[in-house]
């Protein structure tokens, strides 16, 4: 993009992707993070309800509200977000991912460019079919992966209609905690889903999550207790109701199996039979994504019938803002967790000010821990794990041990044995 202009702004620095030093003390980044920083600047001026408009960029086609605000009957539809983006975990530090992007939250999957696209083909292929034979069978393949440490991932999945394959690929990030792999596998069950939202046949899918696979199998009954400490439980909900409209629709049952992952690692490739080549295709499919293409962290689904839980974090929170998100996991850790996070901003806040309460790792707790290694700790206090610390944590508090050079090493008492172990740290810097 072209155009060029100047923003004023004197308020906690903002993260910018590119930016390069000029003249009279400005700096020159591109022109959407001029007009970012312009958003910012009007929302200072004059700020918004950030629940009820988007942010940044424009929203996947057909996108808008939970069905529960359609319901008449419910009287808390105003604290259930529409479809919006919010930064998702973990993006806030480069040394987690390479490039800040938010990601959509409560979108329609379904209208999704490549999820659409897959849709329309499998949609096409099944019409030009004979609906006098009886009900086919379709082998459908999905796979999930996760990289940064849980900050980012993806899920592709792959249908076979006769000898045609339909596929879909997604990014993927979550919204509280990192990103699980188990997550990116329910995804990966619900491109499948969706792709065959109108095709006619016995869906058998199959996918390398034991996890997934029993959960999606058990049916949402075992669900029922201790629903709001299950993890994924919305991807779950929504991966019943749409097998279940299928059933309904008459176009055919779902069925998930294990398939064991990564046969490569197993035989070679001229050995894979039908199943293990697909599930390598689609494995490598979750790694052909870019930048481009959008990033959720959840997906719109009808939301009658079960109880959900929205969090609505704080500004010092970093999560863009001030979004809304759906908590997916255990709520009752997320409602300790987000108490000890907001105390310990509060803390910060009074101590050392807002910037820092703002942007301090420790404050926030959204960020891996950089702390040294439990190896390097225990060497520096002279607590590294020795064969005679071993011996002692068996119940001998005396004993004596034979070092490899020979010498025989005795301790009649606990604190004799840092002594012992750096003389066995001694012998192996000689050798370093």
């Amino acid at each position: 993009m072209s155009g060029s202009g100047t923003a004023h702004y004197d308020l906690p620095p903002l993260l910018v992707d590119t930016a390069s030093p000029g003249t009279s003390g400005r700096v020159h980044v591109r022109y959407h993070e001029v007009q970012a920083l312009r958003a910012v600047a009007d929302h200072i001026v004059s700020p918004v309800d950030p629940r009820l408009v988007a942010t940044c960029s424009a929203g996947p086609s057909t996108a808008g509200s939970p069905d529960i605000q359609h319901d008449p009957s419910r009287v808390d539809s105003d604290d259930v977000t529409v479809t919006h983006q919010m930064l998702p975990w973990g993006c806030h530090y480069r040394n987690l991912v390479s490039q800040a992007g938010h990601a959509w939250v409560a979108a329609d999957l379904g209208s999704d460019p490549q999820v659409a696209r897959a849709m329309n083909e499998a949609t096409a292929l099944s019409a030009a079919e004979d609906r006098s034979q009886p009900t086919p069978t379709l082998l459908a393949y999905s796979d999930g992966s996760v990289t940064a440490n849980g900050a980012l991932g993806s899920a592709a999945a792959m249908l076979r209609i006769g000898t045609n394959d339909v596929f879909a690929i997604v990014r993927l990030a979550s919204a509280d905690t990192a990103l699980s792999s188990g997550r990116s596998e329910w995804t990966g069950l619900l491109l499948i889903l969706y792709i065959s939202k109108h095709v006619r046949g016995d869906l058998i899918v199959r996918l390398d999550n034991l996890q997934v696979v029993n959960a999606f199998m058990d049916g949402p009954w075992r669900f029922r207790r201790n629903w709001l400490r299950r993890n994924d439980r919305d991807l779950a909900s929504l991966a019943w109701r749409l097998a279940n409209d299928r059933q309904m629709a008459g176009l055919g049952s779902t069925t998930v199996l294990h398939q064991h992952g990564h046969p490569e690692k197993r035989k070679r490739p001229d050995q894979f039979d039908t199943h293990e080549v697909y599930n390598s295709k689609v494995d490598a499919l979750t790694h052909q994504i870019d930048d481009l293409m959008p990033l959720y962290a959840s997906f719109r689904r009808a939301l009658r019938g079960h109880t959900t839980v929205w969090y609505e974090p704080l500004e010092e929170e970093n999560v863009g803002h001030g979004g809304c998100h759906e908590v997916t996991g255990d709520v009752y850790k997320h409602i300790t967790a987000s108490a000890q996070r907001r105390l310990s901003i509060e803390r910060v806040g009074v101590k050392d000010g807002a910037f820092l309460a703002t942007f301090g790792k420790g404050a926030i707790g959204r960020a891996r821990s950089e702390r040294r290694s439990t190896f390097v700790s225990k060497l520096m206090h002279e607590h590294l794990a020795t064969e005679a610390r071993q011996e002692m944590w068996a119940g001998r508090t005396a004993g004596s041990v034979t070092c490899g050079c020979g010498c025989v090493l005795s301790w009649a008492a606990p604190a004799e044995v840092s002594r012992l172990q750096w003389h066995m740290l001694e012998l192996s810097l000689i050798h370093i």
